[in-house]
């Protein structure tokens, strides 16, 4: 009986410690992953998920735009329009990346003070 307790009691020593561990490393992970807020009016890249077929996926381009963030929906979805008749797309914060660069949609130049 003391065998068998003991081996138990070490395979729960063993799970805390892994749990830990565990914890430990995702927040390290966490710790590391770019986080851009963005706010209407910025301007930002889509990433392309679909790929053509019979084209490399090296030689096709990994995002798309300009865009614009027309509106903030919360902390990690963003609303996001191309032209002035586009509709827009909900979309979420890991399929953007900041737009670097000298570019102005005549369209929108209202739309930081409007939001």
């Amino acid at each position: 009986m003391s065998v068998l307790y003991l081996n138990d009691s070490n395979g729960y020593i063993a799970r805390e410690h892994l749990n830990v561990s565990t914890l430990r490393q995702m927040d390290c992970h966490d710790g590391k992953l770019p986080y851009h807020k963005y706010k209407p009016g910025n301007y930002v890249w889509y990433m392309i998920e679909a790929r053509q077929e019979g084209v490399s996926s090296k030689l096709q381009s990994s995002y798309e735009g300009p865009y614009i963030v027309t509106e903030t929906l919360s902390d990690l979805d963003y609303r996001i329009q191309k032209s002035k008749k586009d509709k827009g797309r909900v979309v979420h914060y890991n399929k953007l990346k900041p737009h670097e660069g000298n570019v102005t949609f005549n369209w929108a130049k209202n739309l930081a003070r409007r939001n």
